[in-house]
């Protein structure tokens, strides 16, 4: 389980992302990170730092995030993670 303090962390990340500050948004996710706890919680931070990574064009880290993300989301059955990274990291268009 997240703290709350990484809850409100990640949401940030999120929104950072929607007003295009992705760069700040890896610091953000980067510091979320630390204060998960979970297994789900922690993939799905690192899906939200790789989609952040992707937007300033750190392709590479993006995909190291990525497959660390991977086995988490299948050790929590996050289905959606689960696939949404498999797509992510066998789409063309996303490299």
């Amino acid at each position: 389980m997240t703290t709350p303090h990484g809850k409100i962390r990640l949401t940030m990340a999120r929104l950072l992302i929607e007003l295009g500050r992705a760069g700040e948004a890896v610091r953000v996710c980067t510091d979320a990170l630390q204060l998960c706890n979970g297994a789900a919680e922690s993939a799905r931070g690192l899906i939200l730092q790789a989609a952040a990574m992707r937007w300033v064009d750190r392709i590479d880290d993006g995909f190291a995030a990525l497959r660390a993300a991977r086995p988490l989301a299948r050790r929590s059955s996050l289905a959606l993670a689960r696939s949404w990274t498999v797509a992510a990291l066998t789409d063309p268009c996303y490299r």
